[in-house]
Order: structure tokens, then C-alpha cells, then sequence
């Protein structure tokens, strides 16, 4: 398609249309497979839906294929030349799979792990891997919908746990039960009785400890307010309340009185705090407004009486500056009083020039006042130098007036604040004298000692000049700490510079070893912390980033400490583990779980190859166990033995194992005797009715030669009389031939012998039983059969039969050959492949002629057969040594499958490299080795060496590349060599020809 659109081959052609309805058809199957994923999605089936996406050809990698890049282009041709149109792959569905595909990849170790747990019917780690798997996938309905059962299967089990922990007192098992049956994943209801019984158990404790905690902080608290330590008291109380938090809290009262006590103490305290934060911000708040330049009067008032309603003393300074905000309220009001008299005085001098006296009466009176009122400005104002001269002038001038209450108020108030002046001017020199000495010293203060002490002079300096003083102290000390943050920053930019360094080494390169690790940190961390003694004369800045680089190397210790501390417990929990892998066996399935967390948690561990190979082995080494306690005790093994056998080799663990091969050629064994056995009836059945025959001896009286007389039904016979005396006649079809060189036909005695076939003429011979008189290879055929049913070998007894045959001296020549090709061919039809000389046999009897007249022994075709049957048969093979291999093949394979091999130790690796055996008993004899080669290839027994009674094991040479760490070993329960075993079965002459079982070690087998 992409190649049409870009050669511009867009015209409707038969290949275009056989496109278009190839894409749209697949377009549809892609729609049609999402739509199933969306709806086993919609009900819950995650797996399968991912199972559907996965199935080849992949779904989403088809979605990607058929979405190219010139798909919007191809639509429009599809309309525009009417071709078959083609569905929208719906995206939201294929970006739902996409996630849950990774969902599912993400769960698919867990979902191995359960598979694995169900398989081994391990139900107590199948619910905690469900727990596990609905943590993680809390919206999948499966994972509670298979947990329930599960739980609800050993619900009962944890019931009677809890009965007994609780009868027993046991807390801390009935703690581990109380965890189970209140998991947070659990989805099996648990009784809430049972849920009470517990809970009350486990208060119990709880509500004496808490008892016993309460009464100790009620002691603390005690303590506290004696002390009258607010910090003790919140302390306490704080632990009072995490204490009240938890379950089972139930203090005495006395304890409980002490708590309420205290924390109403701890409450007035805190009223307190508030009310004195108040002040201080009430007291913020009128400094503030007295800094203004002029402030508002009534304000300032308003600010005071707040204060003052509080019932706290407000500080003499605040005092201070309001009376002189105050005083200068009143001067500037004085000046506007006086401009505005002046102006009065002037107009009255004016008008009233005559009426001198009296106004300067009333003029003498207003100047008092306006003195008067200048002089309280004044002394708001606190300028009292000023004062006391003004004072000093009037009592001179004006004696009468300086006697009065007012201007002896204004003396007395000038007196007293002249001597605050002196004494705030000792205080302020005082003051100063300590600030010299810290400057003298060093500034061996802190900087909130200084800033107080500042502070003081300030409220004390009496004028000006002495504020200039103070400033120049603060001056100098500020040019000292200037100095002093930049030699500290100095210090600190420097120590910053090296952490940074190591700090960018390690993002850069991570440290090979903790070692390494350490000894970086031991360059920065003593560095870094004597330049924290540098830190508080430092600026914001360079703090700051000093902080962050010590937050930098915080983190990497904690990280340090955690990695270190996480490789220790791995390491501890790798050793635990190695322990536990050690006494794992000879349980393998419990071994393979144990290997199987070792490579998983600890993937760099030098074990890991070869636990891995081992892992790889697991399973064929877990089906040996298969045939541990199996026992064959002869092959065939009778009826009881033949239903374990067949159930033994129709077992899943015997599939794909050491013991398969041999265990089908057992079965295979059986069929072949079995089949054998039901076969044995057709020797004795023919399309004639030669061996249904009877046959009747007779000889002409006064004759030495016996004939034979056969025919198919029994004789009739009558007793007569005649002149010479009584006699027995004899009727019935027989088969006669009234020539030697004639076949015999069926014919009635009358006819074949017309004088009749009497006592009085003839020698009749008959046996008492009918079947007596069956023809001798029926008789001897018959009683074969018959005994062939009852015998455990049929080979055997055919073989047997053959050599009985061979040598039967009442058995005519042909009818023995009949008899013998017959149970020849029997013999190779059914045990060919397991006598394959058998077919050598059928072959050389092959041609012996035994179709011929054989009840005329005279007729000239018997007589030549028989001259050829008889050196034939003499030459025949001995039928014994075919006997003796059959026997002893079973024998062996037999033993090969009643060795009761199991595990007895594995290999582990010295710290020198060297592997050496690690048994789990004492013991002696041989040791085994599973060797499992390539996939098709069938695993195979080896022996390793030679275990001795004090534990080790003389290895067996050339076997180094297929020993291995962690390989199991196994040992024969019969503690036998294996070549032993085979010499004692075998007789010598046919070791070459005895086949060694599968099962049997083939470097251990027996030869000439």
C-alpha cells in the first residue's frame, strides 16, 4: 500500500482492490481480538485478556503495523476510489492493554510463584502470595474471589490456635493471630466473637502497661509543677496525650487528677504568654506611634490607658517619651496662645492706652500664666537646665510669684527629675564602662547580650552626645562582625569547596567498596564539622548553602549507613540462607525453593552460576525420588505387582526422568507377555479338523504292525456274537486310503472295510477318555495351551515348548515341524525385537513342507517331507541360551529399577575452589550423579566415586566437567556396586548380549 501511494499508483486496479480488502480484513481481526480483550478486561480476566494480546501474531505489535505514518493518506484513497473500507482500531482499548499487559508483566514473578505454591499444595504460601498479588492489583476480583476458599479452609486450623494461645495465655502467639485475622488483604470473614475474645486478651496487657506508663508521667508532672516548669509540664502532657491515643488506655484517677491539674496549670501559663505577647505588642505599637513626628495626642492617650488597664507596669522610657510627646503638644499650643495674646495685647494697648494700670495689671497676670505654662512645656519636655535657670530668674524678679503652689510644684518636679538625669547618666556611664570592657576583651559576649546591653545605654543616654557614644560602640562592633563573617565565610566556602568535590566524585564515580566510601567521608566529615564552629558569624547566604551541603553529607551517611547496613543483613540473611540450603535436602523440593530465592535475592553471589545450572538440573533430579521406596522383585512380578508397576510408570514424576525408558520397557514386558498369553489360544485353533481328530489303533489279528485309523467323531460300537463267539463292531466315518500313494479321504468303515471292523478280525486299541484318543500334536498342543495360562514367562514357556516339541518321540515327523513352526512363528511375532534370533528360527523352518497327507505316513510326499524335516530339526538351534538371556535381561532391569535410589548428600565448594561431598548420614559404598544433557536428551545415572565410613569420597577419575557446586548426590539403598550387581546376574557367556538398562550407571556396567 505504502509503496502504491508513494509511486502514485492510485487508480482503481484489481491489485489495489486486493490490498485494500487484505488490510481491511485485517483491520477487522485486530478490532475483533481487541474487542474480546476489552471484554474479558471489563469481567475481571486480566490473564486471559493479556493471554489473547500476546497469542502470535501479537496484538499490539499488529496495531503498530497497521497504524503507518501514511494511514490518514490512505483513508482518503480508500473513499475516493470506493474501495472496501476498513474499521478504526479503537485506541483507548489498545492503551488499556498496553498498561494491563505491563501490569500483568509486572505480577508475573508473583503469578509464577502461586502457580508453583498450588502445584505443590503449599496453602499457607498460596494466601500469602494472594495477599500479595491483591495489594498490588486491588481491582482484579480473581485474586479475592481464589484467597477465600484458601482461607476459609484454614480458618478452623486458626480458630483452634487461638482457643489454645488464649487458654494458654500465650500473647505474643495470640499477637501473630490477631495480625492474621485482621490482614488487611484477608477476605475471609472472621467471627466477630472471635475478633473480641482476642482483643480483650491482648488489652488486657496493654491496659496494664498503660496503667504503669500513666502512673510515670503523672510522676514527671508532679514533679513539674512543683518545679513550676512550663516546658516539664508540656513535655508530660504531651505524653500523656500520645499515651491517651492508643487502645487500652485506662490511667487511675489519681493519675488522671495530676493530668487535669497540670495541664489547667500549663493553660493559665499559656494565658499568661498571651497576655504578656499582648503587651509587648500594645508596648510595639505606642513606641511606634511615639516615633512619629507629631503624633496624635488622643492616640497616644488611648495607647496608655490600654496598657495601663492591662495591670502591668509600663517601662519608665515609654513613660518618658509620652510626657515629652505630650510636653511638646502643650509648647506648640503655648506659642499659638502667645502669638495669638500678642496680638490681643497689641489691639488693647491701642484701644486702651488710657487705662494703663489696669492693663498692666491684667498684662503682669497674663505673663504669669504664659511663664507658668512654658515652664511646664519645659519641663515635659524635660529640658531642665533650661528650667532651672528660668526658676532660678523668676525667684529673683518675681519672689512673690516663685512662691507660689504652682511655681514651687514646677521647682520640686525639676528637682526630682535633675536627680533621675544624674542617676540615669550613672547608669548610662556604667553601661558604657561594659561595653568597653567587651570590646577591650574580644567581644567575648553573645550577640543577644550585646544587642541588650546596646539597648540599655540607649534608654539611659541621657542627651545626644551620649546616643553619638553609643552609636560609635555599635559602629566599631559592627565593623568587627564584618570582619569576622568574612574570615567565617572564608572558612565555611572552603569546606563547602571539599564536600562539593566529594560529593561530585561520588555522583560522578560511584566508590567501588563501603571502605572506600568511609574514607571519603572520614576527609569531609571532621572538616565539615569543625567549621561549624565558624557558623554563626557567617551571612544567610553562605549558611545557607553550608546547610545544604551538610544536609548533602547527612544523606549520604544515613545512605552509607543504610547500604552498609542492607549489604550486613543481606549478608546475614545469605548466610542464613546458605545455612538453610545446606539442610535443605534431601528434601529437593524444598531445596529448588531455597536455590530459587538465592538467585533472586542475591543475583551477584559467586553460588549463582552454579546454583543455576543446578536449578536447571532440579527437575530431573526431583524424579529420581520417584523409585525410592519402589521395589520389583522379579519381572514379570504377578498380579499385584503388575498393577503397582503399571501405576509406577503412569505416574507424572516419572515422565521425563532417569527411570522412564526402563519403566516402559517393564510395561512394555508385561503387554508383550499379556499379549502372548491371549494369542496362545489361536496355536490350537486350524481351518480343518486336524486337531479336533481322534485316532484308534489297530492291526489285523495275527499282525505285528500297528496302523492308525483317524476320524472326526467318536466311533459307535455294539457287542455281537457269532458262531465263534462274542466280538465288538465298530462304525463311523473315518479317514482311510486304500493305497499307500493315496491321500486319505472320509469314508464310512463299511467301505473301508467291508468285512467289517470288528474284534473278531482286528487289535482295536482306545483309550478310556475321549480327549486320550485326540491326535498325539493336539494332545500335546492342548495341554501347552493350558499351561500357558498359568506361566508368569509366556517367552519362557515358548522357548520351552519349542525344546519339548523338538524332542517329542511321539510325535510323527511332520506333525512335530507343524508344531514347531507354530510356536516359532508365535515366538518372533510376538518377542522379535526381544529374540531376534526368534526370526532366525522362522526363517530356517520356513520351507520345511508340512501340507502333506500326513495321516498316510506311507503316502510319498510324508515319506519325503519327513526326510527332510528330520536332519532339519536335529540341526536346530538349542533353544536354552535364548532362555537364559531373557531371564537375565529381566533380572537386570529389574534390579536397574529396585536400586531405591535416593538422595544422600551434595557437593559443596571449599574456599580453596575444591568441591567436596557433603553427606547427609554416615554410610558407605557407591555414590551416583544425574547427568541431564540437552532437551530430547534422556538424563543418565553416573557414578561419582566411592563413599568411605569417615565421610569422604574417593572420586571416580574423568568425571570433573560434570561435577558441579550444589549437584546432588545419590547412593543405591543396597550399597552395591552396580558392576558387582551386574556380574553376579550375568553369567559371563552373555555379557556381550545382556542390554544395560537406561536406569543403570553407564559408567558402571559389566564386561568381559
Amino acid at each position: 500500500i505504502v509503496e502504491a501511494m508513494e509511486n502514485g499508483a492510485l487508480e482503481r486496479t484489481p491489485v489495489l482492490e486486493e490490498y485494500a480488502a487484505q488490510y481491511a480484513e485485517l483491520c477487522l481481526d485486530i478490532v475483533t481480538r481487541l474487542q474480546r480483550c476489552a471484554d474479558y478486561l471489563e469481567r475481571g480476566m486480566r490473564s486471559e485478556a493479556v493471554h489473547e494480546a500476546t497469542s502470535p501474531p501479537a496484538l499490539l505489535d499488529l496495531v503498530e503495523v497497521v497504524r503507518f505514518p501514511e494511514l490518514r493518506k490512505w483513508g482518503n484513497v480508500v473513499v475516493d476510489l470506493d474501495l472496501t473500507s476498513f474499521p478504526q482500531i479503537p485506541m483507548e482499548i489498545v492503551e488499556r492493554l498496553r498498561q494491563e499487559c505491563a501490569t500483568e508483566e509486572g505480577l508475573a514473578p508473583l503469578l509464577k510463584e502461586y502457580r508453583r505454591l498450588v502445584y505443590q499444595g503449599d496453602r499457607a504460601n498460596s494466601i500469602r502470595v494472594l495477599r500479595e498479588l491483591r495489594q498490588r492489583d486491588p481491582l482484579n476480583p480473581s485474586w479475592p474471589q481464589n484467597l477465600k476458599p484458601l482461607e476459609e479452609a484454614t480458618l478452623p486450623g486458626i480458630l483452634r490456635e487461638v482457643d489454645a494461645a488464649l487458654a494458654a495465655q500465650d500473647r505474643r502467639r495470640l499477637r501473630e493471630l490477631d495480625q492474621e485475622l485482621r490482614h488487611p488483604q484477608r477476605a475471609a470473614p472472621v467471627p466477630a466473637e472471635v475478633l473480641s475474645r482476642v482483643s480483650d486478651a491482648l488489652l488486657a496487657e496493654r491496659r496494664a502497661s498503660t496503667r504503669l506508663a500513666a502512673t510515670e508521667i503523672a510522676q514527671r508532672l508532679r514533679a513539674a509543677l512543683g518545679r513550676d516548669d512550663p516546658s516539664g509540664l508540656a513535655e508530660g502532657l504531651a505524653a500523656w496525650d500520645a499515651l491517651a491515643a492508643e487502645e487500652g488506655f485506662d490511667p487511675d484517677a489519681r493519675a488522671r487528677a495530676t493530668a487535669d491539674e497540670a495541664r489547667a496549670s500549663h493553660a493559665a501559663w499559656t494565658q499568661e504568654q498571651a497576655a504578656a505577647a499582648a503587651f509587648a505588642a500594645g508596648l510595639d505599637e505606642l513606641r511606634g506611634l511615639l516615633r512619629q513626628e507629631r503624633p496624635a495626642e488622643a492616640a497616644i492617650r488611648q495607647h496608655l490607658e490600654a496598657l495601663r488597664q492591662t495591670g502591668r507596669s509600663v517601662p519608665d522610657e515609654v513613660r518618658d517619651a509620652v510626657r515629652e510627646a505630650l510636653a511638646a503638644g502643650v509648647r506648640r499650643r503655648a506659642r499659638r496662645r502667645r502669638l495669638a495674646g500678642a496680638v490681643v495685647a497689641a489691639a488693647v494697648l491701642v484701644i486702651l492706652a488710657g487705662t494703663g494700670v489696669t492693663l498692666w495689671r491684667l498684662q503682669v497676670a497674663r505673663s504669669r500664666r504664659l511663664l507658668l505654662t512654658e515652664m511646664s512645656a519645659q519641663l515635659e519636655a524635660r529640658e531642665f537646665d533650661r528650667l532651672k535657670a528660668a526658676l532660678e530668674a523668676l525667684r529673683q524678679r518675681d519672689p512673690a510669684f516663685y512662691g507660689s503652689a504652682e511655681v514651687r510644684h514646677l521647682a520640686t518636679s525639676t528637682e526630682e527629675a535633675l536627680r533621675r538625669k544624674a542617676d540615669l547618666d550613672r547608669q548610662f556611664q556604667a553601661a558604657m564602662a561594659q561595653l568597653s570592657r567587651l570590646r577591650d576583651g574580644g567581644y567575648q559576649a553573645s550577640d543577644e547580650a550585646i544587642q541588650a546591653l546596646l539597648a540599655e545605654a540607649r534608654q539611659v543616654a541621657p542627651d545626644e552626645p551620649a546616643d553619638r557614644a553609643v552609636g560609635a560602640w555599635q559602629q566599631s562592633w559592627d565593623d568587627w562582625r564584618r570582619r569576622r563573617r568574612a574570615e567565617a565565610e572564608d572558612h565555611l566556602n572552603r569546606t563547602i569547596a571539599l564536600a562539593r568535590r566529594w560529593l561530585d566524585e561520588r555522583r560522578q564515580r560511584p566508590f567501588p567498596t563501603f571502605a572506600d566510601e568511609e574514607r571519603a567521608l572520614a576527609q569531609v566529615e571532621p572538616a565539615w564539622r569543625e567549621a561549624g564552629t565558624a557558623l554563626a558569624g557567617a551571612g544567610t547566604e553562605v549558611a545557607t548553602a553550608f546547610t545544604a551541603v551538610g544536609v548533602e553529607l547527612d544523606a549520604w551517611r544515613r545512605d552509607l549507613d543504610q547500604r552498609r547496613g542492607s549489604a550486613r543483613e543481606a549478608e546475614e540473611r545469605q548466610q542464613a540462607l546458605r545455612t538453610e540450603i545446606a539442610r535443605a535436602l534431601p528434601d529437593l523440593r524444598h531445596y529448588r525453593t531455597l536455590l530459587e530465592q538465592f538467585v533472586r535475592d542475591f543475583p551477584s553471589a559467586a553460588e549463582v552460576p552454579a546454583y543455576q545450572r543446578v536449578l536447571n538440573h532440579l527437575d530431573a533430579w526431583t524424579r529420581v525420588e520417584a523409585l525410592s521406596a519402589f521395589q520389583l522383585p522379579r519381572l514379570p512380578p504377578g498380579r499385584d505387582g503388575e498393577r503397582r508397576l503399571r501405576e509406577t510408570a503412569a505416574a507424572e514424576l516419572v515422565q521425563g526422568s532417569v527411570w522412564e525408558a526402563d519403566l516402559k520397557a517393564a510395561v512394555t514386558c508385561l503387554d508383550l507377555n499379556e499379549a502372548a498369553r491371549q494369542r496362545l489360544p489361536s496355536l490350537a485353533v486350524t481351518t480343518d479338523d486336524s486337531l479336533r481328530l481322534l485316532v484308534t489303533r489297530y492291526r489285523a489279528v495275527g499282525s505285528e504292525a500297528w496302523r492308525s485309523l483317524y476320524h472326526p467323531k467318536p466311533l459307535l460300537s455294539r457287542k455281537d456274537t457269532d458262531a465263534q463267539g462274542e466280538f465288538i463292531l465298530y462304525w463311523g466315518q473315518v479317514y482311510y486310503s486304500e493305497a499307500d500313494d493315496h491321500i486319505p479321504v472320509l469314508m464310512h468303515t463299511s467301505k473301508a472295510f467291508p468285512t467289517g471292523l470288528s474284534t473278531r478280525l482286528y487289535e482295536i486299541r482306545q483309550e478310556a477318555r475321549l480327549q486320550d484318543n485326540l491326535v498325539p500334536q493336539a494332545r500335546w498342543l492342548y495341554s501347552f495351551v493350558a499351561e500357558g495360562a498359568e506361566a508368569e514367562e509366556v517367552d519362557v514357556h515358548l522357548l520351552h515348548g519349542i525344546e519339548a516339541a523338538l524332542g517329542e518321540p511321539g510325535l510323527e515327523p511332520v506333525p512335530r515341524a507343524w508344531l514347531v513352526k507354530r510356536l516359532v512363528h508365535l515366538l518372533a511375532d510376538v518377542f522379535g525385537d526381544r529374540l531376534p534370533e526368534s526370526r532366525v528360527w522362522a526363517e530356517h523352518l520356513r520351507d520345511l513342507e508340512t501340507d502333506v497327507p500326513w495321516m498316510n505316513p506311507r503316502h510319498p510326499a510324508v515319506v519325503a517331507a519327513a526326510e527332510r524335516i528330520l536332519p532339519a530339526l536335529a540341526e536346530f538351534p538349542a533353544v536354552a541360551p535364548a532362555v537364559t538371556r531373557a531371564q537375565v535381561g529381566r533380572a537386570v532391569l529389574a534390579a536397574s529399577l529396585s536400586r531405591q535410589v535416593a538422595c544422600v548428600g551434595w557437593l559443596q565448594r571449599r574456599p580453596d575452589g575444591a568441591l567436596v561431598p557433603s553427606f547427609l548420614a554416615a554410610g558407605e559404598g557407591p555414590v551416583w550423579v544425574l547427568s541431564v544433557g540437552n532437551p530430547g536428551v534422556p538424563p543418565s545415572f553416573l557414578v561419582a566415586g566411592t563413599r568411605l565410613a569417615d565421610g569422604t569420597m574417593v572420586a571416580k577419575p574423568g568425571l570433573e566437567r560434570e561435577l558441579f557446586e550444589g549437584q546432588v548426590l545419590f547412593a543405591p539403598r543396597d550399597g552395591k556396586a552396580s558392576r558387582d550387581l551386574a556380574a553376579g546376574l550375568i553369567p559371563r557367556e552373555l555379557r556381550e548380549q545382556v542390554p544395560r538398562p537406561a536406569s543403570w550407571p553407564s559408567n558402571d556396567w559389566v564386561t568381559n
